[in-house]
């Protein structure tokens, strides 16, 4: 019975899709030396695009258990997921809330990552690649440890109870759970509010205007009115060369200040949402009319908040531990040449500006801060000097398409399940028979 592992996901360096590469190349080159012959056992499935497609492509065509997908729609990602046993995320950087994970759990899948941080409710010790390190192993050796692991106690009743218990997971995360908490930070006085939901790109791509989208789902299943503002922009390349141009000029975003403007006096909203506001709304946009008495939420989605390189930040040391320019710029160390590193270094201290500006805006503005991970509250009350019984913690969950595959994968395992028994059932029937039979010849 062969093992299948999945990985989904943006397959750049940060996701350390590298790392999955060299397992795989290994796994590969010991059966060439007929070492082993654990290439044959597994099937790695990946599906992503840009930028490692290349190196992957390659290790799929040396072998046949090596499959490449490329970019997959939901359906196609469902697909994929219903037909794996585990999915391997093995990011790199510190995740503020791990979506995928979420959703692999949600199907049944158990998830391979690192047990720290948020992740260590998601996370069981087995499936925990920390757990196999030691002094003498690298993250690539205990990655191979812990695949050959799993392959070696692969059993079908195994994989039932693993199944289970990431269901189990998944359950406290879903919309349900989140609308009870919803319901916890609103207004007393507020029945049927009308919400307007600031973001700054529209993108399929990324986490926030995802969760920006399950936001909207929620609002609407409470009966509350709610209109989404954002920018569209183009994905991959196109989109990630306007972001960085308009970044230059977002300090004081004059077109966004004044659309949001507009869009506040015709809707008249009752509660605005601030969601991603550093890629393109700045301070400038998030001025608001001091003259009124609406409330106003924030969410802190990443690490952009608090440090210059949110992608290199691998622990929670690496933060910067103080609200001045020196910390913020020496947050990390990085080697480039003196002409590139001048220019790194000036870029950083633009950015220290405007968020030194946007902090303001936010400590004036916004009554209620949201954190999809309770290790990030206490950054968020250091770094920009907010209260702690104003910081909450508010996690991301399913939208309702996963909702959906989660309800659909449930009845169908009851079916097969009830099947089962109803297959016992006549086999049991068909034994007593066949006995009565003889006893009667």
């Amino acid at each position: 019975m062969y093992m299948q592992c999945l990985f989904f996901g943006r397959l750049v360096q940060e996701k350390w899709i590298d790392l999955l590469i060299h397992v795989i190349q290994r796994m590969i080159d010991e059966k060439k030396a007929q070492k082993n012959s654990y290439i044959d056992q597994i099937h790695f499935f990946i599906c992503g695009d840009w930028p490692y497609a290349k190196e992957i492509m390659v290790l799929a065509e040396q072998h046949s258990h090596v499959h490449f997908f490329g970019r997959c729609s939901k359906e196609q990602l469902v697909q994929k997921l219903a037909s794996s046993h585990y999915t391997i995320l093995p990011s790199r950087f510190l995740e503020t809330f791990w979506l995928t994970a979420l959703e692999s759990l949600s199907t049944w899948v158990p998830v391979i990552w690192f047990q720290k941080w948020w992740s260590k409710q998601f996370i069981q010790d087995m499936f925990a690649i920390n757990t196999y390190m030691t002094k003498d192993k690298t993250e690539h050796d205990a990655l191979y440890d812990c695949i050959i692991k799993l392959r070696t106690m692969f059993t079908q009743e195994r994989r039932e109870k693993e199944s289970n218990h990431a269901l189990t997971i998944a359950s406290y995360f879903d919309s349900d759970q989140r609308i009870k908490k919803l319901t916890e930070f609103l207004p007393t006085s507020q029945q049927n509010a009308k919400f307007l939901l600031v973001s700054d790109y529209e993108s399929v791509l990324w986490w926030i205007e995802t969760h920006v989208y399950h936001a909207q789902e929620l609002l609407h299943k409470q009966w509350h009115e709610c209109l989404v503002h954002w920018s569209r922009i183009q994905p991959w390349f196109f989109g990630s060369l306007k972001r960085k141009l308009l970044l230059l000029a977002s300090g004081y975003n004059v077109y966004q200040r004044s659309e949001i403007q507009k869009l506040v006096d015709t809707y008249n909203p009752d509660i605005i949402w601030w969601h991603s506001t550093l890629r393109n709304i700045w301070r400038y946009g998030m001025k608001t009319p001091k003259n009124r008495n609406w409330h106003q939420r924030m969410t802190y989605h990443d690490l952009w908040y608090f440090t210059a390189f949110p992608h290199a930040v691998t622990s929670e040391s690496l933060i910067p531990q103080q609200r001045n320019k020196d910390s913020f710029v020496s947050s990390h160390t990085f080697t480039a040449t003196w002409i590139k590193r001048r220019i790194i270094q000036l870029a950083v201290r633009l950015k220290f500006f405007f968020v030194s500006k946007l902090r303001k805006n936010i400590q004036q503005q916004i009554d209620k801060h949201f954190v999809p991970s309770s290790f990030m509250k206490p950054h968020v009350h250091r770094l920009y000097a907010i209260p702690e019984n104003k910081i909450y913690v508010f996690w991301h969950c399913l939208n309702e398409f996963f909702a959906a595959i989660k309800a659909w994968v449930s009845q169908w395992k009851e079916e097969a399940k009830q099947e089962q028994t109803n297959q016992s059932e006549e086999n049991t029937s068909e034994k007593n028979t066949s006995k009565h039979n003889k006893k009667e010849v």
